[in-house]
């Protein structure tokens, strides 16, 4: 039941850098809750809208952030809820400057503990471009692991020692999954106070550290490698008090298993494998 948001915003990448990015070959990656509202959605996604869109993006109905037809949106959502999965259905959507485009959107579905659907992670591509088939998203996991690599690709990291960015890597992944959970069994406002807490304690303690509509923004080079693990032990609490600790913990478990063994072996020494149980 799990997927995740944020990064640390994308500076202007080379060619070659883009290249790189494992979601390089989509229009987009955009995670709802079971209603249709849009939790998160990538660089891609954001591109693919527009500016207009993306800053009021959280909490909006998918149709209306798309401009596709509310019917068509609908049915997608419910298809997906229903069989767990839908590859390539075209969708007609408005891009920027009001044009309108043909997207072929896949979509996986994710559950609660009980079984209760509660969101859709959907991939848009060009239905004229097939698809690489390591690029395919097929599973969940399949989209743990490219959206842990999209956050590395994105990460600005130039100048930083190695262990302050995997460590950063790690905190951004955790508390962007669980900002994502939130959104869909709480709302859009459960996800905001998450968002308004981390800014907060981070201010508080004069620490460079915020979240931007989802986003991370983070000066690593001015940021004690303490503030990791004291903000993660605030937002553990947090989450547990609305979703209870056992949903978090399974929520932090998954991503820590998409994580490489050295990424792992810095969390553990900052104390942000700690969470686990």
């Amino acid at each position: 039941m799990s997927l995740f948001t944020g990064t640390i915003p994308m500076t202007a990448a080379s060619p070659l850098r883009r290249s790189l990015d494992p979601m390089a070959a989509s229009l987009g990656l955009v995670f709802t809750d079971s209603r249709g509202r849009v939790v998160f959605g990538d660089s891609h996604f954001l591109d693919l809208i527009g500016p207009d869109k993306a800053g009021t993006l959280v909490g909006k109905p998918l149709h209306q952030i798309m401009g596709a037809d509310h019917q068509d949106v609908s049915s997608l959502i419910s298809d997906i809820g229903r069989a767990g999965y839908v590859r390539d259905k075209r969708l007609s959507v408005t891009i920027q400057r009001g044009e309108q485009q043909i997207v072929a959107c896949s979509g996986i579905a994710t559950y609660d503990e009980q079984g209760g659907f509660i969101g859709v992670d959907l991939t848009l591509r060009d239905p004229d471009h097939t698809a690489h088939p390591d690029l395919m998203l097929d599973t969940h996991g399949d989209v743990l692991n490219a959206r842990i690599q999209q956050i590395e690709f994105e990460a600005e990291t130039h100048g930083v020692e190695q262990n302050m960015a995997l460590a950063n890597l790690y905190f951004t992944a955790q508390v962007s999954a669980l900002q994502v959970l939130l959104g869909r069994m709480g709302g859009p406002r459960v996800a905001e106070a998450l968002e308004d807490q981390i800014n907060g304690s981070a201010a508080k303690r004069q620490w460079p550290i915020q979240i931007k509509g989802g986003r991370f923004v983070v000066e690593l080079t001015k940021t004690p490698p303490e503030a990791f693990r004291l903000l993660m032990a605030e937002l553990f609490e947090f989450a547990s008090g609305v979703i209870g600790q056992r949903g978090v913990v399974e929520e932090m478990k998954l991503i820590d298993v998409h994580m490489k063994p050295e990424t792992q072996a810095v969390a553990g020494q900052v104390g942000l494998r700690d969470f686990l149980g």
